[in-house]
């Protein structure tokens, strides 16, 4: 900006002006302008005033800057937190953080709120965790803006502790949002961090309960995921149930018993892989062929080729309208499997379910009814 006498009246007094005429350099009186006036800027007024304050710190560090300003008589509470919006939106985080430290230190700045989330934010970006949470934790009421700023950083939290400290701040702000979009947006973020998290992920479902806020389909499998990738299989297996009683989407279903049958069978769970097939038969829900041969070839492995024919009658019987019965693959590596053992007799029942359209239960041999 140019201080000819077409632009004198952008100030708010002559005096003010004849202040400015004194500085000796143009990007600083550009900068004191800017500061002074504390309008409601515009992001491309802000654009404009970044390579003004790249200059004027190129060759003088931000303390001497503030302490410029102050020389000049335009340094107060406002002019700093304009000065730390400005530094904000320009990225210059460390150097924000230095300009606080001297404002507080050398000026005797009192920050608001919106310089102490810009404090916040550039102590959580520059990985200064801690600091960042000193700062929260002293703050009595904060405002709903540092929820989301939490929110906002979780993800990029690296380390175990930073991350339980991080989230009891974040816990006690929650109420500021009870709604089901926040609350599955942090719990997907949690869910996507490495290391064990359940703590904070059993807390917000507490605090779903509490509130009634019902998770998305996205959280739930988030979860669910989660807790098979810890080698938490049955609180995995717990969790989907509890996903169904609520009337959550079934779109999710097929995926998310896939990733559990697939973990238990990894694991070697075959018990546990078995246990879970007769209850989603009993809630109504098919396994994907690859989970249900993984499930049948396991059994064979072991010798368990009753429970492999059982678990195959069962599936074509309490779900006649599925394709089970139409892929040949599976009833003839079962039948492959008891022909080899010497069990004929439930060979030709395994034969006579694949090629059937409809089954009976009283076709199954005696010593397969249960």
């Amino acid at each position: 900006m140019k201080t000819t006498n077409n632009n004198i009246t952008f100030f708010r007094n002559q005096s003010l002006y004849s202040t400015l005429r004194n500085i000796p350099s143009n990007d600083l009186l550009h900068l004191c302008d800017f500061l002074h006036e504390g309008l409601d800027w515009k992001i491309s007024t802000y654009n404009l005033f970044v390579p003004v304050l790249d200059r004027l710190t190129r060759s003088k560090s931000i303390e001497t800057l503030i302490s410029d300003l102050q020389s000049f008589g335009f340094l107060n509470d406002d002019v700093n937190a304009n000065l730390l919006s400005l530094l904000s939106h320009a990225g210059k985080n460390k150097m924000l953080i230095d300009a606080y430290r001297h404002m507080v230190k050398s000026h005797g700045f009192v920050p608001d709120a919106d310089a102490l989330y810009y404090l916040v934010d550039s102590l959580f970006t520059t990985s200064q965790t801690l600091a960042a949470l000193t700062v929260l934790e002293q703050m009595k009421s904060p405002h709903s803006s540092f929820f989301e700023l939490i929110l906002f950083h979780i993800p990029y939290l690296t380390d175990i502790t930073s991350l339980h400290l991080t989230s009891s701040v974040f816990f006690r702000l929650i109420p500021y949002y009870p709604n089901k979009v926040t609350f599955n947006k942090v719990l997907i973020s949690f869910c996507k961090m490495n290391g064990d998290v359940l703590p904070q992920v059993y807390q917000l479902l507490g605090l779903k309960v509490k509130l009634g806020i019902e998770f998305s389909i996205d959280g739930w499998t988030s979860i669910i995921h989660k807790c098979g990738k810890l080698g938490r299989l049955h609180d995995a297996t717990k969790l989907f149930f509890d996903m169904i009683q609520t009337g959550s989407s079934l779109d999710v279903v097929p995926v998310t018993l896939t990733v559990l049958f697939k973990a238990f069978l990894d694991s070697n769970m075959v018990d546990d892989a078995l246990h879970l097939f007769n209850a989603i038969l009993a809630e109504g829900f098919v396994p994907s062929k690859f989970s249900f041969v993984g499930l049948v070839t396991a059994l064979c492995a072991e010798g368990r080729m009753s429970e492999a024919v059982r678990a195959y009658c069962d599936i074509v019987i309490e779900q006649p309208y599925s394709d089970f019965h139409l892929d040949n693959h599976i009833p003839l590596m079962i039948i492959t499997e008891l022909i080899n053992a010497g069990m004929t007799d439930e060979a030709a029942t395994v034969l006579g379910l694949s090629r059937s359209q409809r089954t009976q239960k009283a076709w199954l041999p005696s010593s397969l009814v249960y």
